[in-house]
C-alpha cells in the first residue's frame, strides 16, 4: 500500500497541467492492478480484514484528495471535490473492471480517455444541472 502512495504522490503532485498527470496517473492505477488475480484476492479480503480496508479507504481519500487540489489549481469547477470523487470512482472502476481483458498500456489509454471526456465535460459546465445561471 505504501509503495502505491509514493508512486500516486509523485505522479500526482501540484503544479502539473491535468495533460501530464491524469494519463501518468491512469497509467499508474493500472500497473497497481497488472496482476489482476493477486488484486480480486486482496480486494475480495480487504472487507474481512479490517487493517486491509482501512488501508485501501486512507489510499482512496488522499487519493480523492489531491486531485481535487488539482483541479481546484486548474479548473473553475463548481464542485471540484465531487469531480475528484467521480474521477477517482471512475478511473479505479473501469480498471477493475477491464484488469485482464487487454494489455496494461491500452488499459490506461482507453480509461484516460474516458477520464478525459468527463473532466472536459465537466469544465464546460461548470454548475450543477439545475443551478441559476
Amino acid at each position: 500500500m505504501a509503495a502505491a502512495g509514493e508512486v500516486l504522490d509523485h505522479v500526482l503532485r501540484l503544479g502539473r497541467p491535468r495533460s501530464v498527470w491524469l494519463p501518468e496517473a491512469v497509467a499508474a492505477v493500472a500497473a497497481l492492478h497488472e496482476d489482476g488475480d493477486l488484486h480480486r484476492v486482496l480486494y475480495d479480503h480487504a472487507a474481512s480484514t479490517p487493517a486491509l480496508a482501512e488501508a485501501f479507504e486512507q489510499t482512496n481519500e488522499a487519493l480523492r484528495s489531491r486531485v481535487e487540489e488539482l483541479l481546484r489549481a486548474e479548473t473553475d469547477l463548481a464542485d471540484p471535490g465531487t469531480t475528484a470523487q467521480v474521477l477517482v470512482a471512475l478511473v479505479e472502476s473501469l480498471t477493475h473492471r477491464l484488469v485482464g481483458t487487454t494489455d496494461a498500456d491500452t488499459l490506461a489509454r482507453e480509461v484516460t480517455r474516458a477520464a478525459n471526456a468527463y473532466l472536459n465535460a465537466a469544465c464546460a459546465s461548470p454548475r450543477p444541472v439545475g443551478a441559476s445561471p
